[in-house]
């Protein structure tokens, strides 16, 4: 149901509780208990406030309050602005102000040999587990236990497989507490996911990608230049799609300081 509300959250007649009952195969009475149990938010809370922080992150990006309001498919500004104040505690026209703080500064500081690769990611099929939580915290890595213990359960010949991270969320707009971050390994289609797993496909897109070497507590240095000077002094314009991890080497087989991150970030 949560892969389902992100892949239509820009359509609102695909988001009413018999649609997520229907995704779910229950009742949507069911699917709406089931949903606020694992979630602590229901179907509505939840829709409504993805949908105003993918409002917020449009914003920040130079989008305009209209184009944001047309976006979304609200009927007017006056009601777009109305819900947005409500979420946040500031009408949109503010958000430049509300942004600035984190952002200002790391425009002005020098980028520490970041380097940037320009490539096409062709379509990928993936097995994923979604995890809510802070990225700093241990919510990714259940993530990949519970992927992990349903590789070895299926049997599953990985050896020449990708690993990814979809990290959903920012952090400046969404609580740290849910961010929702997937675990996903590339396999092929006829993987049937069962339980918690669930199976998609990574869309075609273009990506700039940055490459981290270290610990993954430290990816946020990396994203704080990639997203302060790297974009304040770069021609690229960031598409609406989330921003991937490709994990390089075995965080058990390897020592931190030597593990390679690639950050996919998604440019138009």
């Amino acid at each position: 149901m949560m892969d389902y509300i992100n892949e239509n959250l820009f359509n609102r007649t695909k988001l009413s509780i018999k649609e997520l009952g229907e995704v779910a195969l229950v009742s949507p009475r069911h699917a709406a208990r089931i949903f606020k149990a694992d979630t602590g938010e229901t179907p509505g809370q939840y829709i409504l406030r993805l949908r105003l922080e993918a409002a917020r992150q449009m914003l920040i990006s130079g989008m305009s309050i209209w184009e944001t309001s047309e976006k979304l498919e609200y009927k007017n500004c006056p009601a777009f602005s109305a819900e947005y104040k409500n979420h946040f505690g500031y009408p949109p026209s503010k958000e430049g102000c509300a942004s600035q703080p984190k952002y200002q500064p790391l425009k002005k500081q020098t980028i520490m040999k970041l380097k940037e690769k320009i490539i096409n990611l062709d379509p990928l099929s993936v097995i994923f587990v979604q995890s809510i939580g802070n990225y700093s915290s241990n919510a990714p890595e259940k993530a990949w236990n519970t992927l992990w213990d349903f590789v070895e359960k299926k049997n599953l010949d990985v050896e020449k497989s990708e690993y990814f991270g979809i990290v959903h969320d920012d952090t400046e707009v969404t609580k740290a507490t849910q961010c929702r971050y997937d675990a996903c390994i590339t396999v092929p289609k006829d993987v049937k996911p069962e339980g918690k797993i669930g199976n998609k496909t990574l869309d075609r897109g273009k990506y700039a990608v940055f490459t981290h070497k270290g610990p993954y507590k430290t990816l946020e240095k990396t994203y704080d230049q990639i997203f302060g000077p790297w974009l304040s002094g770069t021609k690229e314009q960031l598409a609406d799609l989330p921003v991937l991890e490709k994990y390089l080497n075995d965080p058990f087989d390897t020592k931190a300081e030597d593990l390679i991150t690639e950050i996919y970030v998604p440019i138009v």
